[in-house]
């Protein structure tokens, strides 16, 4: 009777192992999932990145060759480092965030630096 209560022992504690691995592997696509039924009907902000987009972003961790953490974020088709700066973090090197500003946030990019060149502008 011993035997049959190891068995069951085991047989249990082996499923509940494979499941628990299951949902760790699967992290990503049940989150996925999940979030793509809760906001199914939801509309993007104007201006945010797009429900399709959003719902496929992932945070990546990743150990460079000095054994240092870095941070990306990822989509289809692109994987932005994430830094830390002054204010806060910064998603992407610099020369992505310029190319990405519109022609008004360029403008007052531009207003913003000749006014501090000038020394009319305090932070």
């Amino acid at each position: 009777m011993s035997l049959f209560r190891y068995v069951t022992a085991t047989k249990w504690t082996a499923k509940a192992l494979l499941i628990a691995y299951a949902t760790y592997a699967c992290h990503h696509e049940i989150e996925k999932a999940v979030n793509t039924v809760e906001f199914y009907f939801s509309k993007s902000e104007p201006g945010y990145v797009r429900k399709e987009q959003a719902l496929n972003l992932e945070i990546v961790h990743e150990l460079n060759g000095k054994g240092n953490l870095e941070t990306y974020v990822k989509n289809y088709s692109q994987r932005l480092p994430v830094y830390i700066r002054e204010n806060g973090i910064i998603v992407g090197d610099s020369d992505y965030n310029i190319s990405n500003l519109t022609e008004k946030e360029r403008s007052l990019l531009v207003d913003i630096e000749t006014k501090k060149a000038n020394g009319y502008y305090d932070e």
